[in-house]
């Protein structure tokens, strides 16, 4: 079996070519002894098929406006709006230290708040007291002849539709 021209890759031909059907739209370099695909004008990357970097002595290829990603645009990271500081921003365009973050909604607890409101440590707690919530509802509308069968009141921390479903039935 014959295996794709372009260097590196070793899916078998299709038949009648000399290339994959990965491979397939893609023409090879014009360069003699050269098994890399063509990019621009019959060249690969190596033999002019892109562009240089227009950084001085930066050897990359360009990726966005004449420029490789290291010399490229970049998008200005928010700061803090409090003068004189000059760490990040969070949220309401203030760093933490300055009130932009939120504290952990459990009682006392003076962590900053992750997800949903609740800090690493109260998230699984949070998640612990709503099943059985959820497992008190359910058992208090599952008719009484019906037996429960392997019902699991476990919610899965990463997917919010079972905490709107949760809510849902909270509320009934």
């Amino acid at each position: 079996m014959q295996k794709c021209f372009f260097k590196s890759c070793s899916n078998p031909v299709t038949s009648d070519t000399w290339r994959c059907d990965f491979h397939r739209g893609r023409d090879r370099c014009t360069v003699e002894n050269c098994f890399s695909q063509a990019y621009a004008r019959g060249l690969c990357a190596r033999h002019g098929g892109k562009r240089m970097c227009q950084s001085p002595g930066c050897p990359h290829r360009v990726r966005v406006a004449n420029f490789c990603s290291k010399h490229g645009v970049k998008k200005a990271k928010n700061r803090c709006l409090e003068p004189g500081c000059d760490l990040p921003a969070q949220s309401h365009q203030l760093c933490v230290r300055h009130g932009g973050s939120r504290r952990c909604k459990w009682t006392n607890c003076t962590a900053y708040a992750r997800k949903g409101g609740f800090c690493a440590r109260h998230t699984t707690q949070q998640m612990k007291e709503e099943s059985k919530r959820l497992e008190e509802t359910v058992q208090a509308l599952w008719p009484a002849d019906e037996p429960m069968a392997n019902v699991d009141f476990e919610l899965p921390n990463e997917d919010p539709m079972y905490t709107d479903i949760l809510n849902i039935l909270l509320t009934m």
